[in-house]
């Protein structure tokens, strides 16, 4: 409804305006407090636009290391954020996707993105995403381990790779 929209256009906009602020910011706790912030509230504004209630149940992850969660939609990122600031990890996209991504990136340090068909990529990705795990004072990483986006119509195993690095591994589920 009309609520929703304006409540998603305020959520964007807080997003791209927090990044959009925060980038010429040299790298700092200050900064990384702002960044967690700003996602915090990008992410409220979001469910509220959705009249959405998340209660989250069990103990928190640990601020350090990687989380894994089941993926069935974008939203999911949204849901997360709201209790906790990330760093993410994913496939780089076009569109909105895209921007929203491009404004994580100038804006965040930590997030990910990658190419699924560049082998490279690969090799790129695993050791920026153990140098950043190794970093104390970083985000926990999030990461979808099944590699994709299903939508709840069917069940595909996990990928290995985030389990064979040695790192701290905190499951959630959605």
């Amino acid at each position: 409804g009309e609520v929703g929209r304006h409540g998603t256009g305020v959520a964007l906009a807080s997003l791209f305006g927090g990044f959009l602020f925060l980038a010429p910011l040299p790298d700092s706790r200050f900064r990384r407090s702002l960044e967690r912030g700003t996602l915090f509230v990008a992410s409220q504004f979001f469910v509220l636009s959705w009249s959405g209630v998340i209660t989250f149940h069990g103990a928190r992850p640990e601020r350090h290391g990687v989380v894994v969660a089941n993926h069935t939609s974008f939203i999911d990122v949204i849901v997360l954020l709201k209790d906790s600031s990330y760093s993410l990890v994913g496939q780089r996209h076009g569109g909105m996707f895209g921007a929203i991504q491009s404004a994580l990136s100038k804006g965040g340090k930590g997030h990910l993105w990658f190419e699924r068909k560049e082998k490279q990529d690969r090799a790129l990705v695993r050791r920026r995403l153990l140098a950043h795990v190794r970093d104390p004072d970083t985000n926990p990483v999030l990461v979808f381990p099944e590699g994709t986006c299903v939508n709840n119509d069917y069940c595909v195993m996990f990928r290995k790779g985030i389990f064979e690095m040695g790192v701290p591994v905190h499951p959630i589920a959605i």
